[in-house]
Formats: C-alpha cells, structure tokens, sequence
C-alpha cells in the first residue's frame, strides 16, 4: 500500500476547516493530520507532527498565509503549501507563489478539484486555478495591490472605518445614506474575503489598502 499524504488544514474558520476535511473522506491515500487557525500554530504543529501537504489561508490574524510560507520554505522545504483563499486575483497568486506556495485554489472550487490539486502538488507539480486566469475583468493589474480593485467610495469609506467613524457618522461626512455605508462595508467585507469589520480593518492596516 502507498504511502498516505499527511495533510494540514490552517483556516481560521472551523466552517471551512470541516468542508475540507469532508473533501479528504474516502480517499485512501489522503489523511487529515490536523488543524492550524493561523500561521504560527502551524509551526507549532510542525515542531511534533509529520505534515506533507497545508492547505493555507492567506488573510489570518498572529501570522498570515504569505509570511508562513516564506517561513516553511526555509524550515521546512519538504512540505509544499496550496494557498486556500476567496480572493480571486491574479496578484495575489503571483504573491503566493513567490513565497513558496506549489498551488493555489479558491475556497469555493469544487471537490474534485481540491483532491486533484492535492495529489498534484505532492507529486512534485505545480497547480494553480485556471479560473482566475480567465477572469481578466476581475483581475486587479495594478502591481502595488495584491487585492481586488476597489472603487474610490469604497476607499473613502475603508478610510473613515479605521478611523473609528460609525456608519452615521460616514454618512454625514460623505453625504450619503447609512444604509449606503453599510452596503458599501458589507462589500468591503466581501470583496476582501475577511469575516468582520474587525477583519477588514486589520487587513487595511496591514496591507496599507488606503
């Protein structure tokens, strides 16, 4: 019998973390090592566990997906990284694969997928999702942001957000509805694949996206 790929999730949304492992059931040759909510319990894993494979998130709180991996290449050269993100940009897979990542998937590909990429990767190969490739009308071309696009309103409002306005005081200063505002942040949220505002104003913050 061949050896079974060892593999680690690193998400920190158990929602995510679970689907994945459904994914991975019946497949004999797939084993689930464990579960990591960011960048620095994977290292921590690592220090006591036997890993071929992590399927990384990129946007995580402590240590994000993009400085772990440059992290693994130099520690731990043996395991190859398969980025996991809702950001469907060309950039951000050039950035993933710069650090080191051997793949890169959206969390929404489809089970068959996922499997193939995994079994690719840790036969040595690269796999990166054509789909985005396609996209070209999503694709961010501006080389100074990994992250989709977003409009001048959008920036002005990310902009009042971390300075601690509330939706009625964005209101006030930009003219515009609260309920505006607050469609604007849900697609902040969205667009930027974070879970919360607390999300979305760390991402901005670390990323300089304003």
């Amino acid at each position: 019998m061949s050896k079974s790929i060892e593999i680690l999730i690193c998400d920190d949304h158990q929602l995510m973390v679970d689907g994945i492992r459904l994914m991975l059931d019946g497949e004999l040759d797939l084993n689930y090592a464990g579960q990591a909510l960011n960048g620095q319990e994977v290292l921590d894993f690592l220090k006591q566990n036997k890993v071929d494979i992590i399927l990384m998130d990129i946007n995580m709180p402590v240590l994000n997906g993009v400085e772990t991996t440059k992290i693994l290449v130099k520690e731990h050269p043996h395991i190859h990284v398969i980025g996991i993100s809702m950001i469907n940009d060309l950039q951000m897979i050039r950035l993933m694969a710069k650090s080191g990542a051997k793949g890169y998937l959206l969390k929404n590909s489809p089970r068959e997928e996922v499997i193939q990429a995994i079994r690719q990767v840790a036969s040595g190969q690269q796999y990166f999702d054509q789909k985005i490739f396609l996209q070209d009308g999503s694709v961010n071309k501006s080389q100074n942001s990994v992250f989709p696009k977003l409009t001048n309103r959008e920036k002005q409002v990310l902009e009042l957000i971390l300075r601690e306005y509330t939706s009625q005081e964005i209101a006030e200063k930009l003219f515009i509805g609260v309920g505006t505002v607050d469609t604007h942040r849900r697609n902040l949220i969205s667009k930027l694949g974070v879970k919360n505002t607390a999300g979305l104003v760390r991402l901005a913050v670390e990323y300089k996206l304003v």
